[in-house]
């Protein structure tokens, strides 16, 4: 256990605490940039589909960071511990951190004044952040450019701002129409996402992948 708590201790350290850093400055400063007092439901779901959502490509996607180079990854698959499980306990402690900065955030809206269905919202906002930054891992995982990782997943939130007609199932902004159906889609095509993304590296140093290949 020591040695897991050190890994996330490392991770935090050197890796993430600046992600961290953005995502809470950015709700910081939110109330001067949107309104955020005397909201109904739908006003509410504007703010946390348009804006908290976007906290899910900051603080996940970094998970990989730490291995972004081909030399530190392979000398990382070296170790005792492996890569995976490595890059698991880091998307557990950014999870954890998602979910405590917006269950935050949802009191602060609450505390001026806004009326909306707390846990649906939390568990709906939560849907759309593990959807992009599950999108941006899996992209990271396949194509190894950090960029694109960033990229994909942020068009995708600006493709839903000119609505859903075309996106089926996964459109980001149901909230605001009063939908929740959406998303269960989003938060089972998000933990696909986080299974292919953790288990990719493995699976592509397969014997079957070799074959494949």
């Amino acid at each position: 256990m020591e040695i897991y708590l050190q890994i996330e201790k490392v991770y935090f350290k050197h890796h993430f605490c600046i992600h961290v850093m953005i995502a809470f400055l950015l709700c910081f400063l939110s109330p001067f940039v949107i309104g955020v007092e005397n909201l109904d439901k739908y006003q509410t779901a504007k703010v946390l589909e348009m804006f908290f959502s976007l906290m899910g490509i900051i603080l996940l996607i970094p998970v990989f960071l730490p291995d972004f180079d081909l030399s530190i990854r392979e000398l990382l698959e070296s170790k005792k511990v492996p890569l995976w499980l490595l890059r698991v306990l880091r998307l557990l402690q950014s999870i954890f951190i998602l979910l405590i900065l917006l269950f935050i955030y949802l009191l602060f809206l609450k505390q001026n004044q806004c009326e909306f269905p707390f846990w649906s919202y939390f568990l709906g906002t939560i849907a759309d952040c593990f959807f992009l930054g599950g999108m941006g891992l899996v992209i990271y995982s396949i194509t190894d450019y950090v960029t694109i990782a960033y990229l994909v997943p942020f068009f995708y939130f600006i493709a839903n701002i000119s609505g859903g007609k075309y996106l089926w199932k996964f459109y980001l902004f149901s909230m605001m129409e009063g939908s929740f159906e959406e998303n269960w889609y989003l938060l089972t095509l998000a933990g696909i996402f986080f299974f292919i993304a953790m288990g990719y590296n493995v699976w592509r140093k397969s014997d079957i992948f070799m074959q494949i290949k």
